[in-house]
């Protein structure tokens, strides 16, 4: 299913955020405003209470991980403190990532269109524990999985 193969490359693919061959680098602060628009705080609405960091890869579309959802609908908190629902509309459990469909958000990061290469520096984002907005930086410290298949376009996602 092209789901299930498009969410086991974000898992190689999405974690950096530096530029990819033929872009400006950026400097981290700058990146990390942009992360900051495009991420969001993922809450779990039935069962156990369970919180998350999700950001958008495309304007209504957005990737968390599977473990936070314990039912289809979530509810998302953007950096302004609005929220909204979403659903969940594909999931990937060895991969331990979830897509979800969102009405909007202020701002996404596109996929880039490789895959980070060992020993390559990436900035992370996310919520660990409630505790909105980190921002670290890093190396890739491990090869990624390859997808040889190519990326399908989110529009195709239901």
């Amino acid at each position: 299913m092209k789901v299930n193969r498009w969410l086991g490359m974000l898992a190689g693919g999405v974690l950096s955020t530096v530029p990819w061959p033929g872009s400006a680098a950026l400097p981290p602060e700058v990146l990390a405003q942009k992360a900051r628009g495009a991420t969001v705080l993922v809450r779990n609405l039935e069962g156990r209470k369970s919180i998350g960091t999700g950001f958008f890869i495309y304007p209504d579309l957005l990737v968390t991980n599977k473990h936070v959802l314990e039912s289809l609908d979530v509810e998302i908190v953007d950096e302004q403190g609005r929220t909204q629902r979403g659903r969940c509309v594909a999931e990937a459990k060895h991969d331990d990532l979830a897509l979800v469909r969102a009405m909007t958000s202020s701002g996404y990061l596109p996929l880039r269109p490789s895959e980070p290469k060992y020993g390559e520096k990436v900035f992370i984002m996310g919520n660990p524990r409630g505790l909105q907005y980190t921002f670290s930086d890093g190396i890739v410290s491990h090869p990624v999985k390859k997808y040889p298949q190519g990326r399908p376009n989110p529009a195709e996602i239901p």
